[in-house]
C-alpha cells in the first residue's frame, strides 16, 4: 500500500516538473522573441503611483514583461514614465521603471508596487544659491531658479516613509533604485557643474528609517572618480547622515572646481578615503569626519615652492564642525620624499581667507635639502642666512605650534600670527662669521618662535678646537631688522685659538705684531658675534666680542721683547681692541699685567701695557734695569703704564711705592730709610725717532719733595733737565740742568731758600761704595741760604765748579744781617786757596759760629793748602780792622784777674775798640793752630798763640795783654829811654801774660800780673802797625820769665 502510494506521488511530481519545464521553455522562447505586453496592469500602476494629493500626474505608456538577464530574470517594466505638473509642464521623465508588486496586495486585489528600479534617464542634483539642495529627474539645463522642482523625488521619499495601507497602494513601496542614470551636479552657488555618466542610487525603508546607498563615477576635469556610500534619514527629521568612500580624486582638479578650496589647488595628489557627514534637508553641512590617503604627488604652490614640493604619501584624518565652521585635522602624516611631517591642525574660514592653527612635527630633515622645503618668501633673510651658513647637517625632532592667517586665498599672502617650536641638530656645519672656520659635527637643540630662533650647541669642533658650548640667537624675524647673535665657547691649544682669530678678515693677532706659531698653552674662549641678517654685511657690521681664559701659557718675544709665562690669564677682545690681564712672569719677574690694544685708528692710543710688580735688587736685574745701588736699595712696588699712540708716539708712566725701599741722593746729604713713606712718578715720552724725554718726574717722601722733567738727545744723552720744585726742610729751590763740554753738567739753581746746614756737617749718608759725582758747574741765585738753625745769608749769588766729587772753584756773594756784603772765593788751582771778605766782621764770625763777641769791623780771611807733605793742612791769616769787643767772657776773666776793672767795665758796657786784628793760623785735622796773633786797640793790646781742637772741644792758648796800649806806645817813642823801657818798636812797658786751657765751654785762665814791670826788651811785642816784625821762628817769646 505504501509502495503504491509513493509511486503515484513520484509520477505526479515528475509530470508536474515536466510541465513546468515545458511551460518555462515556452515562456523563455516567447520572451526571447521580445517583451510580453501587460497593458492591463498599466492603469493599476498609474493609480498606485499617483495616489491621493500628489502635486503632479504620473502617466505610463505601457507595461511589459521582459527578460532582464540571469541577474534580474523576469522584470515587470513600465515604459516612458512621465510626471506632469497641473499646468501641463513636464517635470520628470524616466525611460523605464522595473516594478515589483506586493503579493499580499494581490491577495487583497490591489496592484501595489513594493520596489521601483528607475533605469536609465537623467538625474540632476542642484544646489541653489541659497544653499538648498534639489533632486530632479530629467535634464533641466537652462531652467531658472524658480522652475526647479524636486516634487517627484520628494514624492518618492514621502511614499517610502508611509506605512502600508490598502487605501494607498503606493504605501507598499519599500525600495526605490535609480540605475544606470546620468547624474548632473549643478552647484549654482559656486558656479560649478560636474557630470557623472554612470550613477546608481538605492533607497530602502528599513526599521522605520530610509537608508540609501549610492555609487557613481564622477567626472572631475576629465578624471573619473569612483564614489560610493550610504545615507540614512529618519522620517520627520531634517538630518541626513551620509558616509562616502571614494578613490581617484585629483585634489588640484577638485580645488579648481570649488573656489573655497582654492588654497589646495596647488596640491597635485590622487586621494582616496572616506567622508562621513551630517547635513540638513536644506543642504547645510552640520558636521563631517574624514580619513584621506594620498599617494605620490607634489605641492606646486608657486608662492612657496616654484619648483614644486615632492610628496611621497599623505594621510589625513579629521572632522568638520558646522556650528563653528572649524576644520580639525586630528592626524596629519606627510612623507615629503625624505622628511616625514606629522601633526594636527585647526582650520577656520574667515571671510575670503583661512585661519590655521596647529602643531607640526618633522622627524628628520637634511639641511642640504632645506631649500626644497623652506618657502622662499617665508622669513626670506633668515632663510638666506641659514642656507648659506648651515650647508649640511640633520634636523631631527622638529616640533612646532603655529598660527597662520591667509587673508585672501586669491592672493596667497600668508601672515604668521604665532610660531613656536623646538628641534634638534646633529652632524651640522655652521659658518658663524665669514672667514672664520666653521663649527662642524655640531650637536644642538633649538627653540624658535615667530620672531626668534635660539639654538644651544652641546658639542662640535672648529678646526682643531673643541666647541664646548654655543648658542645661536636669530631675533626680530617678524620685522625687517632681523638680527643674529652667536655665542661660541671653544677650548684647545692657545696656538690654534690665536690662529683662528688671526684669519682674514679679522687678523687680530697680526695687528699686534705677533705670530701664533711658537705660542704654547691652553685656552677656553668665549666668542660673541652680533650682526644683521643680510648677505651684504661687511666686517664693520659685525659686533665681535671674545673672552678667553688662558692657562699654562708661554708667549715668546712679547711686550718689550720679553717672554710672558703664566698659569692663568684672561683675554678680552672685540672689534675695538683687546685686553689681556692676569698674574704672569714677564721674563723672570712676577707681575700683574694688563695689555690693552685698540684697533680703531680714531682712538688716540693703539696700545697700552700696564704692569704691577715688586722689584728687589734681583728683580730689577731680571727686568733689565740698571743696578742703582747704593742710590736705591730694597724692594720697590712698581706700577707701569705704557701707551703707544696711533701715529707712533709712545708714553711710559711709572709709579714707585718706596716705603720698603731705601733712597740716597748723594751731594744733597739726604737719605730715606726703609719703612718711611715715599712715592715717585715718572712720565716718559718715547719719540718715533728713538729720542726719550721724561716729561714729568715726581718724588714725595716725608722729608723731601722733588719734581721736574728731563729731555734727552737722539743718542739718549741728557739734553736738559728741569727741577720745577725741590723742597727739603727749609730748602725750596728750582733748577735747570744741562750738559757741559767737559762731560759734566751745568746747574742753574734759583729759589727762595736753601738750607746749607747739612753740607756744613759731616755727611752721615755717605756709603763706602758711593759713586763719585760727575763734574758740576753751578750758578745759584738764592733769596736766602741757611748755614745753621738760625743764621743765614741773603741775596746769595754763587758760581761753583766741581770735578770728580771735589769742588774746584767757588765764587759767592751774599749779605748778612742788615745787608752787609760777604764774598767767598775758593779755588784749587794751582793750589787750594780760600778767601772770605766781609763788610761786617762781627756778623760774619757769629754767622760762622767762630766768634760771638765782636761787633763791626771789616774782615779778610785768606788761606791756602800746605805742601804735599801735609795735604790736609790749611795755612792762612785772618785780618779784621776797626771792630769792637763786647761782653767777651774769657777776656773779661783775664781783665778781672789783672784788676783792670776800668777796661773790664768798658768790655761789659760799650765795648773795647780795636783798630786791627791779625791772626796767622794753621788748620789740620780739626786742630786750629794760632801763630802769634795780635790785636791792638786804644785801651788794650793782645797777643795769642796756641791751639783749638774742634774735634775734642779743648783749647790751649797763651799770650800777652798790654793795657793802656796808647800810653805804652807814647813812652816807647821817647829817644833812647823809650827803647830801654819798651824794647823794640811795638813793645810795651806794662804787660801781663796769660794762659787759657781746658774745655771750650769752661776754660781755666791764669795770668802773670808781675809782667807789668818787666823791661821792654823782655816783652817783644810784634809790631802790627808797620808790619816790621813777622811771626817767624826768630822772634823771641812774648811770654816773660815769671821767675
Amino acid at each position: 500500500m505504501i509502495v503504491r502510494t509513493t509511486r503515484v506521488l513520484a509520477e505526479i511530481a515528475a509530470a508536474s516538473l515536466l510541465g513546468i519545464m515545458l511551460l518555462t521553455g515556452a515562456a523563455a522562447w516567447r520572451l526571447s522573441q521580445g517583451p510580453v505586453p501587460l497593458n492591463f496592469l498599466t492603469p493599476h500602476f498609474e493609480e498606485a503611483l499617483n495616489g491621493h494629493g500628489a502635486p503632479f500626474r504620473v502617466t505610463l505608456e505601457k507595461t511589459i514583461l521582459a527578460w532582464a538577464g540571469w541577474e534580474r530574470t523576469l522584470d515587470i517594466r513600465v515604459v516612458d514614465v512621465r510626471a506632469t505638473a497641473k499646468n501641463g509642464r513636464l517635470i520628470a521623465q524616466v525611460p523605464e521603471i522595473s516594478v515589483s508588486v506586493s503579493v499580499r496586495g494581490l491577495l487583497q486585489g490591489i496592484v501595489a508596487p513594493t520596489s521601483l528600479d528607475l533605469i536609465g534617464g537623467s538625474l540632476q542634483l542642484v544646489r541653489r544659491k541659497n544653499g538648498e539642495l534639489a533632486m530632479t529627474f530629467g535634464d533641466l539645463t537652462g531652467e531658472g531658479e524658480d522652475s526647479i522642482r524636486d516634487a517627484v523625488f520628494e514624492r518618492l521619499i514621502e511614499v517610502l516613509s508611509a506605512e502600508p495601507s490598502p487605501d494607498r497602494p503606493a504605501s507598499y513601496l519599500r525600495r526605490v533604485s535609480i540605475l544606470d542614470a546620468r547624474l548632473r551636479i549643478d552647484d549654482r552657488s559656486a558656479g560649478v557643474v560636474w557630470g557623472a555618466p554612470e550613477t546608481n542610487i538605492i533607497l530602502l525603508r528599513e526599521d522605520g528609517e530610509i537608508q540609501g546607498t549610492f555609487f557613481t563615477q564622477l567626472d572631475i576635469g576629465g578624471s573619473i572618480t569612483a564614489v560610493n556610500g550610504a545615507a540614512s534619514w529618519q522620517p520627520n527629521s531634517d538630518i541626513i547622515r551620509i558616509d562616502t568612500e571614494f578613490s581617484g580624486v585629483r585634489t588640484d582638479r577638485v580645488a579648481a572646481k570649488l573656489p573655497f578650496l582654492k588654497g589646495v589647488e596647488s596640491l597635485r595628489l590622487n586621494v582616496r578615503g572616506r567622508v562621513g557627514s551630517t547635513i540638513t534637508l536644506d543642504g547645510e553641512l552640520r558636521d563631517a569626519n574624514f580619513d584621506l590617503v594620498a599617494g605620490q604627488g607634489q605641492a606646486t604652490y608657486s608662492a612657496f615652492w616654484p619648483s614644486g614640493l615632492p610628496i611621497k604619501s599623505a594621510h589625513i584624518q579629521g572632522s568638520f564642525d558646522g556650528d563653528t565652521g572649524s576644520l580639525e585635522i586630528d592626524k596629519l602624516l606627510v612623507d615629503l620624499d625624505g622628511p616625514k611631517l606629522s601633526g594636527r591642525t585647526t582650520v577656520l574660514k574667515l571671510g575670503d581667507g583661512l585661519a590655521i592653527d596647529g602643531v607640526v612635527t618633522i622627524d628628520r630633515l637634511k639641511l642640504e635639502a632645506l631649500s626644497r622645503y623652506w618657502p622662499g618668501n617665508v622669513a626670506s633673510r633668515p632663510r638666506k642666512w641659514v642656507l648659506e651658513n648651515m650647508p649640511s647637517g640633520i634636523v631631527e625632532g622638529t616640533k612646532a605650534t603655529l598660527s597662520l592667517r591667509i587673508p585672501d586665498l586669491a592672493t596667497g599672502d600668508i601672515r604668521v600670527e604665532s610660531f613656536a617650536g623646538k628641534l634638534r641638530l646633529r652632524d651640522t656645519t655652521i659658518y658663524h662669521v665669514k672667514g672664520l672656520p666653521p663649527i662642524r659635527k655640531m650637536a644642538a637643540t633649538a627653540v624658535f618662535s615667530r620672531d626668534r630662533f635660539i639654538g644651544t650647541v652641546r658639542s662640535g669642533v672648529a678646526k682643531k678646537l673643541k666647541v664646548r658650548s654655543a648658542s645661536v640667537r636669530l631675533t626680530n624675524l617678524d620685522k625687517d631688522t632681523e638680527q643674529a647673535d652667536i655665542d661660541v665657547t671653544v677650548e684647545g691649544a692657545l696656538e690654534d685659538a690665536l690662529s683662528m682669530i688671526d684669519r682674514p678678515p679679522l687678523g687680530f693677532v697680526s695687528l699686534l705684531g705677533m705670530q701664533p706659531t711658537g705660542v704654547s698653552g691652553r685656552t677656553t674662549t668665549d666668542l660673541t658675534f652680533s650682526f644683521p641678517i643680510d648677505r651684504s654685511i661687511e666686517l664693520a657690521d659685525v659686533d665681535i666680542r671674545g673672552r678667553a681664559r688662558l692657562t699654562d701659557i708661554n708667549v715668546p718675544n712679547f711686550a718689550f721683547g720679553r717672554t710672558i709665562s703664566a698659569d692663568s690669564l684672561t683675554l678680552k677682545v672685540d672689534k675695538a681692541g683687546l685686553e689681556l690681564s692676569g698674574e704672569a712672569n714677564v721674563g723672570l719677574v712676577p707681575a700683574t699685567i694688563k695689555w690693552i690694544e685698540r684697533f680703531d685708528e680714531k682712538e688716540p692710543y693703539k696700545r697700552r701695557y700696564e704692569a704691577q710688580a715688586v722689584l728687589d735688587k734681583d728683580g730689577r736685574k731680571a727686568a733689565g734695569l740698571p743696578d742703582l745701588s747704593p742710590y736705591l736699595t730694597g724692594p720697590v712696588s712698581v706700577d707701569l703704564s705704557y701707551l703707544q699712540a696711533v701715529k707712533g708716539k709712545k708714553e711710559l708712566a711709572l709709579k714707585f711705592a718706596l716705603k720698603n725701599a731705601g733712597l740716597w741722593l748723594p751731594g744733597l746729604h739726604w737719605r730715606k730709610q726703609a719703612g718711611e713713606e715715599g712715592v715717585a712718578w715718572l712720565s716718559i715720552d718715547l719719540q718715533s725717532d728713538s729720542t726719550v724725554n721724561i716729561r714729568q718726574f715726581d718724588l714725595r717722601t716725608g722729608t723731601l719733595s722733588l719734581d721736574g722733567s728731563v729731555a734727552f738727545d737722539e743718542n739718549r744723552a741728557l739734553a736738559r733737565a728741569v727741577i720745577g720744585k725741590f723742597k727739603h726742610g727749609r730748602t725750596n729751590v728750582s733748577a735747570t740742568i744741562a750738559p757741559h763740554a767737559d762731560g759734566g753738567f751745568n746747574l742753574d739753581v734759583r729759589g727762595s731758600e736753601f738750607d746749607a746746614t747739612p753740607f756744613l756737617k759731616e755727611d752721615d749718608t755717605t756709603v763706602p761704595q758711593a759713586t763719585t759725582l760727575p763734574n758740576l758747574h753751578i750758578n745759584a741765585t738764592l733769596d736766602r741760604i741757611w748755614f745753621d738753625e738760625e743764621k743765614s745769608f741773603s741775596n746769595l749769588s754763587a758760581r761753583l765748579t766741581g770735578k770728580e766729587g771735589e769742588w774746584q772753584k767757588i765764587d759767592a756773594t751774599g749779605h748778612l744781617g742788615a745787608g752787609h756784603e760777604i764774598k767767598l772765593s775758593y779755588e784749587v788751582a794751582p793750589i787750594p786757596q780760600l778767601s772770605i771778605k766781609a763788610a761786617n766782621a762781627g756778623e760774619t764770625l757769629r754767622a760762622l759760629d767762630l766768634f760771638g763777641t765782636m761787633q763791626g769791623g771789616t774782615l779778610l780771611l785768606s788761606a791756602r793748602k800746605s805742601d804735599k807733605k801735609r795735604p790736609e793742612a790749611w795755612i792762612g791769616t785772618l785780618d779784621v780792622t776797626d771792630f769792637v769787643m763786647v761782653k767777651a767772657p774769657v777776656l773779661a776773666k783775664v781783665l778781672t784777674n789783672l784788676s783792670l776793672t776800668g777796661i773790664q767795665n768798658n768790655l761789659s758796657g760799650k765795648g773795647i775798640q780795636f783798630v786791627k786784628l791779625d791772626v796767622p793760623f794753621e788748620f789740620e785735622n780739626d786742630i786750629f793752630k794760632i801763630l802769634n796773633a795780635r790785636s791792638v786797640g786804644s785801651e788794650l793790646g793782645i797777643t795769642v798763640e796756641g791751639t783749638v781742637d774742634r774735634g775734642k772741644d779743648v783749647v790751649d792758648l797763651r799770650g800777652t795783654i798790654v793795657p793802656a796800649y796808647t800810653i805804652n806806645s807814647v813812652l816807647g817813642n821817647i829817644p833812647v829811654l823809650g827803647t830801654l823801657l819798651t824794647g823794640k818798636k811795638g813793645s810795651g812797658v806794662f804787660a801781663a801774660t796769660y794762659k787759657i786751657g781746658g774745655s771750650v765751654d769752661n776754660p781755666k785762665i791764669s795770668v802773670n800780673p808781675l809782667a807789668a814791670l818787666a823791661p821792654g826788651f823782655l816783652r817783644n811785642l810784634i809790631g802790627i802797625f808797620d808790619g816790621s816784625i813777622k811771626p817767624d821762628g826768630g822772634n823771641s817769646s812774648v811770654i816773660p820769665d815769671t821767675n
